[in-house]
């Protein structure tokens, strides 16, 4: 009996080689087996209309958006540590001051930043 996440692959077309194989042969001499296949793509059609996030994956997968959204998130979070200074651990070690000291510090240095 084939397995569930083998049609899936099959129909996605990420089987390996030899599972794609088999289950081609069999639905070339099954007519069951067409006619899960063909349930399975109906299914998937209705999930993707069903849930919008799905709509979102190609997106996703093309090549470089994730390297992009990666850069444009990394720009972000290196802006904002520019714009207020960072916490560095030789800042309290070297004064000798507590957390809250460095804390009540980095909250003067933002405030005088905003002003």
């Amino acid at each position: 009996m084939i397995k569930l996440e083998d049609w899936i692959d099959y129909m996605e077309g990420e089987a390996d080689l030899k599972t794609m194989g088999r289950l081609g042969l069999l639905i070339e001499h099954s007519r069951a087996d067409r006619e899960v296949l063909s349930n399975l793509m109906r299914m998937r059609m209705l999930i993707e209309h069903a849930d919008p996030a799905i709509a979102l994956e190609p997106l996703t997968e093309k090549a470089g958006f994730l390297d992009r959204l990666h850069d444009r998130v990394m720009t972000f979070i290196e802006e904002g540590q520019r714009g207020r200074g960072r916490l560095s651990t030789s800042k309290s070690s070297a004064s000798g001051s507590s957390r809250s000291e460095v804390r009540a510090d980095d909250s003067k240095e933002n405030s005088s930043a905003l002003d």
